[in-house]
């Protein structure tokens, strides 16, 4: 798991470290789930060579690019990003209030966000095939 010292700032060795750990955990679950970079792209709407990138390294996925590939592969941003070494929520050490709270309040921004996460998607062209 990622840690930052100083401040919280960010020097250019826990970048690089960043910047490894999203290609690796993407290519990770996108082998997990069974799907090829074409199929990942034709999902989420964009180009299979912007998933190769990611993968690969040579680009990184913007904030709304990660947090559309954590819910493909029902993960956490902070997972792919490698802040998180648990690839899902860990509602284990709270009261049953509060889980159940916590629970509900996920399936709210879910929801909330489905329609906007739905629009985003549709509104891309179909990625090239190469």
């Amino acid at each position: 798991m990622l840690t930052f010292t100083k401040g919280n700032k960010m020097n250019k060795r826990q970048k690089k470290s960043i910047d490894k750990m999203v290609s690796s955990r993407l290519k990770e679950m996108r082998i997990t789930s069974g799907m090829s970079q074409l199929q990942v792209a034709m999902k989420i709407g964009y180009s299979e060579s912007s998933i190769s990138s990611f993968e690969h390294g040579s680009r990184l996925p913007s904030v709304e690019q990660l947090v559309i590939l954590a819910r493909l592969y029902n993960t956490t941003p902070n997972y792919l990003t490698g802040f998180d070494d648990k690839d899902t929520l860990d509602l284990s050490k709270a009261l049953p209030a509060q889980a159940e709270y916590l629970r509900k309040q996920y399936d709210t921004f879910l929801s909330d966000n489905t329609d906007a996460y739905n629009h985003n998607v549709m509104r891309r062209k179909p990625p090239k095939r190469s």
